[in-house]
C-alpha cells in the first residue's frame, strides 16, 4: 500500500512566518479566525464571476458594463490599443495586489500585513493561489481559449505587483 500526499495551493510553510497564529496550522487557523463574511468575499476573489464580451473575456468585477455598454466599452478599448486584443484584456484583466492593501472607505493603506507584504516568499504563495483558481475558473468557462494567469511589476501602469489575466493568441 502506498501513501501519497498531493499538495494543495499554499504553502504550509507559510504559517511559519505569520504575525499571530490561531490554531496549531493553516487549516485550524482559518477556522479559529475568519468570519463568514470574509470567507465568501475571499471565494469571490478565487472563484470569480467572468464576462465574455465577444471574444473577449473578463473578470466582471474589474469590467463592470453589461449588455451593450459593455460592447461599447470594447469597441472604444480596441480603439485605445489599436486592435491589439491582448492588450485590451490585459488593460482591464489586470489587477494591482497592492488594492488588497487599500481601504476604500479610509482612501489609505491599511497595515494589515505589512510585514509580510514585504515577505517574497509570502506573496509569492498569495500570488500563485490566485493564479491557479483564476485560471481552472477561466479553463472551466472557457475550455477551448488559452487563459494565462500571470504576475510581475507594474503590468499595464499598476502601481507595483500586479496579476493579470488575458487570452493567449497565436
Amino acid at each position: 500500500m502506498e501513501v501519497k500526499l498531493i499538495k494543495g495551493a499554499v504553502d504550509h510553510s507559510v504559517y511559519n512566518q505569520f504575525n499571530l497564529y490561531k490554531g496549531c496550522d493553516l487549516f485550524n487557523h482559518f477556522c479559529l479566525g475568519v468570519n463568514i463574511e470574509d470567507f465568501l468575499a475571499t471565494v469571490n476573489i478565487l472563484w470569480p464571476d467572468m464576462i465574455q464580451v465577444g471574444e473577449y473575456v473578463f473578470l466582471a468585477d474589474l469590467f463592470e458594463e453589461r449588455g451593450e455598454e459593455a460592447i461599447k466599452a470594447v469597441r472604444k478599448l480596441e480603439e485605445q490599443f489599436q486592435g491589439n486584443k491582448i492588450e485590451v484584456v490585459q488593460w482591464v484583466n489586470s489587477w494591482s495586489v497592492y488594492d488588497y492593501f487599500w481601504d476604500v472607505n479610509d482612501g489609505e493603506y491599511i497595515n494589515r500585513d505589512s510585514v509580510l507584504y514585504d515577505d517574497e516568499h509570502m506573496i509569492n504563495n498569495f500570488c500563485k493561489v490566485i493564479k491557479y483558481f483564476w485560471e481552472k475558473r477561466a479553463k472551466e468557462l472557457f475550455p477551448d481559449e488559452k487563459i494565462v494567469v500571470e504576475w510581475g511589476d507594474e503590468i499595464m501602469g499598476e502601481l507595483g505587483l500586479t496579476l493579470v489575466m488575458y487570452q493567449k493568441r497565436e
